[in-house]
């Protein structure tokens, strides 16, 4: 199953330092299911490393959209050495935007895409793909010291699965300038590489 909850926050203390958001925010679904997982498959071995980019437990980017720079912070509140095929693996994101000329940025689109890959890189069967489009107009409005922040699952996965690409497009609007009613819209593209342990 994948889930996802969306805030729109401003300033103080990171999200991936304190308690997973909860509570006020509306949450959507979509399914993930790619069949039956093993029990094996949901514990990890002894000794299991962690390993992507969220071996560490989160991760920054700094990312480009037209003239826009979008600071985006990534994290998790599952152990990644508990990231095996059958857990629901939680990764929660936070973006805020910034622009030499100060202009408002919105985030009008996020679609988060992951590919389940074996240990030889070939692609298996895939969770479904995340996507927040924004029901206001012009968008969620992310310029500092405003940010966006979502956080969704991704569930069971094949088996041989040793690690998840992720695949995010950020799709913006940048106001033409302080008042403007005119809008330039601008595309930002990350990956992220979220290991799975083997049972």
């Amino acid at each position: 199953m994948l889930t996802t909850v969306v805030l729109l926050v401003a300033c103080g203390t990171p999200p991936w330092e304190r308690a997973a958001p909860s509570g006020t925010a509306s949450a959507t679904s979509d399914a993930t299911s790619t069949g039956d997982v093993t029990p094996e498959a949901s514990s990890p071995s002894a000794g299991a490393v962690a390993t992507g980019d969220l071996a560490g437990g989160n991760t920054s980017r700094s990312l480009t959209a037209g003239a826009a720079t979008l600071t985006v912070d990534y994290w998790t509140d599952l152990a990644a050495a508990q990231w095996t095929a059958g857990a629901t693996k939680p990764v929660s994101l936070s973006v805020t935007a910034s622009e030499p000329g100060g202009s408002e940025i919105y985030l009008q689109r996020l679609r988060a895409v992951p590919t389940a890959l074996d240990a030889s890189g070939a692609a298996l069967e895939s969770p479904a793909a995340f996507e927040d489009a924004s029901s206001i107009t012009p968008g969620y409005l992310m310029s500092d010291p405003y940010s966006y922040s979502t956080s969704f699952s991704i569930g069971a996965v094949d088996p041989a699965t040793r690690s998840i690409r992720l695949d995010l497009t950020y799709e913006v609007l940048q106001r033409a300038q302080p008042g403007s009613g005119d809008f330039a819209k601008q595309t930002a593209h990350d990956t992220l590489t979220l290991g799975v342990v083997g049972g």
